[in-house]
């Protein structure tokens, strides 16, 4: 897997977690649209201009990062407000696909240690926002997609039939 450095540091999926997800993406409701494959992505850390002069692209680019699995089932989110008064677009609403328990683990391992080498401090809510793959938004614009997922968005998997069935999604 590979990782690229934008204002975010973010991980390419594989191919066998592509073929889930573009398996997932039949099951969305119709006001979802889907995020197109070349922008579907996990975010590892969102990065301030000073953090993202720490990070090496090439180096980045060289780290063997984890081959990482999805859970099975769709979650939706929903933002009324924005974070901050100059972003556009809301209200919001994403489907997201969260990554398996012991990915989660070893991602926030992989990305603990790239942050501790490099000196970067993360704020308490980025080491704790899950790691998760938007799969589809009101737009299909991976921008307009709800960035910053919180575990208590993600549904109690004994919620999911009742959910799937008011989303109108197959179970």
């Amino acid at each position: 897997m590979k990782a690229t450095l934008t204002g975010i540091l973010s991980l390419e999926l594989s191919e066998l977690a592509m073929l889930q997800v573009r398996r997932l993406r039949t099951q969305l409701p119709s006001n979802a649209r889907p995020i197109p494959d070349t922008g579907t992505h996990i975010t590892l850390m969102k990065l301030s201009k000073q953090d993202r002069l720490l990070l090496a692209p090439d180096a980045i680019e060289k780290i063997e990062w984890p081959e990482v699995m999805l859970e099975d089932r769709i979650q939706r989110v929903r933002r009324e407000l924005a974070p901050n008064p100059q972003v556009q677009g809301y209200p919001r609403e994403a489907w997201f696909v969260l990554i398996n328990a012991s990915g989660q683990i070893t991602l926030r391992e992989f990305r603990a240690l790239l942050t501790q080498s490099v000196g970067i401090t993360l704020s308490e809510q980025e080491i704790q926002r899950p790691f998760h793959v938007s799969i589809a938004n009101l737009t299909g614009n991976p921008m307009a997609s709800v960035g910053d997922i919180r575990w208590d968005d993600v549904v109690e998997e004994h919620e999911i039939d009742e959910f799937q069935e008011k989303e109108g999604m197959s179970g």
